[in-house]
C-alpha cells in the first residue's frame, strides 16, 4: 500500500468525503455519439499549466467566455456562451440546460476533457471550485477504463459512464490513466446554483466538514508538496 501524504492522512483522519452522485437521468451514449462526430472536424487543444500534467491532457469547450471552442480559460465571473461546436451537440446542450434549470444556475466553462493513455494529471488544486464559493463542477464520464482513476486528497474514485458526480476540486487532486484507452469526461461548471442539494442533509453536513478542515489540509499540502517542489526547482 502506498504511504499517504500529510494532507491525505489529515483528510482521511477527519473522514472527509469529497464526491457526491447526482440523481439525474440522461443517455450518455448520445453525448458520446455527438462528440465522435465533432472530433472528426475539430482537434482538442492541449491543456495549459503544463506543470500539472504529462502533456496528454486536452480539452475543447462547448461553452466558453468568448464563444470559442479553443478557449477553456476562466478569467471572469460571467455566464459563458455556446461555442462553434454547439451545432454538433443538440442533445448534449439540452442536458446542460436541464441541469442549469434544475439547480437554478448559470454556466461557466463546459468542456470535453481527455486524458490519453499512459499519462497523468499531477497534484494541484483549483482554489474556488467548490459549492461554498459559488461553483459547482459536475463530471459526466464518457470513456473510462479499469486502470484510470481520480483522487481528491485521500479519496480515490472511478466514476462510470451514465453517472453524474459533483467533486470538491478546491482540495488537492490528481488523475492518472494507466490503461490502454483514452479517458474522456464531459465537465460542466455551473455558477452560483441556488438550490444545489439543499434538501440533502448528508451533503450539507459533509460540506460543513470540508469547510472546517480545508485551511489545515491546504496548509499541509503547500508545506509538504508545493514548497519542496519550489525549493528543488530553485536548485
Amino acid at each position: 500500500m502506498n504511504m499517504l501524504n500529510l494532507w491525505q492522512s489529515l483528510s482521511k483522519n477527519f473522514s472527509i468525503n469529497f464526491i457526491h452522485k447526482i440523481n439525474f437521468e440522461f443517455d450518455y451514449t448520445k453525448i458520446l455519439s455527438e462528440f465522435n462526430v465533432m472530433e472528426k472536424e475539430f482537434i482538442l487543444k492541449k491543456h495549459e499549466h503544463y506543470e500539472n500534467h504529462d502533456g496528454g491532457f486536452t480539452a475543447i469547450s462547448l461553452y466558453s467566455e468568448d464563444g470559442k471552442a479553443a478557449n477553456y480559460l476562466k478569467t471572469k465571473n460571467i455566464e459563458t456562451i455556446k461555442t462553434e461546436i454547439g451545432k454538433f451537440f443538440p442533445y448534449t446542450i439540452s442536458i446542460v440546460e436541464q441541469l442549469k434549470k434544475k439547480f437554478g444556475a448559470s454556466t461557466r466553462r463546459v468542456r470535453f476533457m481527455k486524458l490519453t493513455k499512459g499519462t497523468n494529471i499531477h497534484w494541484h488544486y483549483d482554489w474556488d471550485e467548490c459549492i461554498s464559493l459559488g461553483n459547482c463542477r459536475l463530471h459526466i464520464p464518457l470513456i473510462v477504463n479499469n486502470e484510470s482513476s481520480g483522487c481528491i486528497s485521500h479519496q480515490y474514485y472511478q466514476w462510470k459512464p451514465g453517472e453524474i458526480w459533483y467533486g470538491d476540486f478546491s482540495f488537492p487532486h490528481k488523475v492518472f490513466n494507466n490503461g490502454t484507452s483514452d479517458r474522456l469526461h464531459f465537465v460542466i461548471d455551473l455558477y452560483n446554483p441556488k438550490n444545489f442539494l439543499n434538501e440533502n442533509k448528508l451533503f450539507q453536513k459533509e460540506e460543513q466538514n470540508r469547510n472546517k478542515y480545508k485551511k489545515l489540509i491546504l496548509f499541509a499540502y503547500k508545506l509538504s508538496y508545493q514548497l519542496p517542489k519550489k525549493i528543488l526547482a530553485f536548485f
